[in-house]
């Protein structure tokens, strides 16, 4: 779990050992998204106890995790 926002290092750093998931309590800016979707890299922001959001490569999740994806195409599950 990262606190702050998603940088490109973090994803560079990521991708170097092969991470297949970052999640990130804040929501990250559009560069970082594109990275991670170039890279294969699952990228969830905005975690919370009662949700979150999938900004890429949503497809590692478990079937039904996803509830539902918003305007911009991200994945976001609301948990009750």
């Amino acid at each position: 779990m990262h606190r702050s926002p998603v940088s490109i290092n973090i994803l560079q750093k990521a991708a170097r050992i092969g991470a297949a998931v970052i999640i990130a309590l804040s929501a990250p800016t559009a560069l970082p998204v594109r990275v991670a979707a170039g890279c294969g890299i699952t990228l969830v922001g905005v975690a919370r106890a009662d949700g979150f959001e999938v900004f890429s490569a949503p497809h590692r999740l478990l079937p039904g995790v996803v509830g539902h994806f918003d305007e911009a195409g991200r994945g976001v599950l609301a948990i009750s």
